[in-house]
């Protein structure tokens, strides 16, 4: 006959080298899990990017279509190698570790940088994973500065510069 009988009456019989093969099978697992499991750690940013752009002299209609092009482009912008050098020349980052060890620190980043629109918002998600927490920390903080400085700021002070020249032909012309 079959069923669970005669296998409950062997456990009775042979319980304490069951119980010892069990113990000694789970703490070998758990040694292995302890030194093969390698921790990684995320760093997150939020940037804001206005559905709404300001406009320089005439109101402009903004539709859907638009912003998502606008939101895709300033996610390559933020992507791009340009941006990612610069970041890596910062000198809080070209002292880590990790990017001296790197033949290509630029494609090691690009590899392991995450951007997203979460949930469909003005909110760009910029995450790095890596093996340290601070220097992923330092990382996503360094290519967030090197965006605003490289792509932010000039379209900012490109806008400035119409208005500026706005301001002095109305000048000029009253």
């Amino acid at each position: 006959g079959g069923g669970i009988g005669p296998y409950l009456h062997a456990f009775r019989r042979r319980w304490p080298v069951v119980i010892f093969l069990g113990l000694l099978t789970a703490s070998v697992c758990a040694v292995a899990a302890w030194f093969l499991v390698v921790p990684r750690y995320s760093a997150t940013a939020l940037i804001r990017v206005s559905a709404a752009n300001q406009a320089v002299l005439f109101e402009s209609s903004g539709d859907a279509r638009n912003f998502e092009v606008y939101k895709s482009t300033q996610l390559e912008y933020l992507r791009s190698r340009f941006v990612l050098v610069s970041a890596l020349r910062r000198p809080e980052v070209a002292r880590l570790a990790s990017i001296q060890d790197e033949p290509d620190p630029v494609q090691w980043v690009s590899d392991r940088l995450s951007v997203r629109y979460p949930g469909n918002a003005e909110l760009m998600q910029v995450s790095f994973t890596g093996e340290k927490g601070d220097e992923a920390a330092a990382l996503v903080n360094a290519i967030v500065d090197a965006y605003m400085e490289e792509v932010v700021d000039v379209e900012q002070n490109e806008r400035r510069n119409r208005l500026g020249e706005l301001d002095q032909l109305y000048v000029e012309k009253e």
